[in-house]
């Protein structure tokens, strides 16, 4: 079954399911209010017309967490799913804006999407957008700017820097598990194995993901063989 087609289906069964309830015309009213999100539905789920009675709903702050935490779950599927990786995740940015319409304070959205959009895909415009998005909503919250930051050194070739912000997102518990990978894959960038090394190895030892258990034994294994290159190198006064 299509990502589309689950949704529609989760759309349908929330409209009946709370029509009775909504039959309050106090609760009909700003039907407008959400009309990026609405928008995004037309386009995005093939959804010729969406209910207007779904736009109260999702003036419900426990409609729009519930709806909230369903995209959440269909995006981080998303991202884990190899079909879509070979298509650089077309709809990554889109999931991540729905999910900040509907909960803008849900952070970690902001953190694992502006991750992947500028770190893993390149894509870094998006990636700063979004984390604006969350900054607006969240001004309190330095993980978000520091990530920002991250994005825009790395931009600018500075990895030493891009390193320092990462490392401070990581050591506040509210990153996303994949920025460790990205940190790890950026201390290969500076030739600094050793720090890559023992990132990778703690990745191995706590992911209950398959997938990353099988890139953490690849760059392992890539690492292991540097290593050694670099030993041979000055023991052979190369280096």
């Amino acid at each position: 079954m299509l990502r589309s087609d689950v949704r529609k289906i989760f759309l349908i069964v929330l409209f009946f399911g709370l029509q009775g309830f909504l039959s309050n015309k106090n609760l009909k009213s700003d039907f407008n209010s959400n009309e990026y999100f609405f928008s995004t539905v037309n386009q995005h789920f093939s959804v010729k017309h969406v209910p207007s009675i779904l736009r109260a709903a999702a003036d419900l702050s426990g409609f729009r967490t519930i709806m909230a935490d369903f995209f959440w779950i269909e995006t981080v599927e998303y991202y884990g799913d190899f079909k879509n990786q070979k298509l650089l995740y077309p709809d990554l940015y889109q999931d991540c804006r729905v999910i900040a319409s509907l909960n803008p304070y849900f952070e970690i959205n902001y953190t694992f999407g502006g991750a992947a959009l500028a770190f893993e895909l390149g894509r870094s415009g998006q990636a700063i957008n979004l984390l604006k998005i969350g900054s607006y909503y969240n001004p309190k919250d330095v993980v978000l700017k520091y990530m920002m930051a991250a994005i825009v050194y790395q931009h600018l070739h500075q990895l030493n820097k891009v390193v320092a912000f990462l490392k401070y997102d990581i050591d506040s518990g509210k990153a996303p598990q994949r920025l460790i990978n990205i940190l790890a894959n950026t201390y290969i960038k500076l030739k600094k194995y050793s720090q890559a090394k023992h990132l990778w190895e703690v990745i191995l030892h706590k992911t209950h993901s398959v997938t990353e258990r099988e890139e953490a034994v690849r760059k392992l294994a890539a690492i292991y063989k540097l290593l050694n290159e670099k030993k041979y190198n000055r023991r052979a006064g190369i280096e």
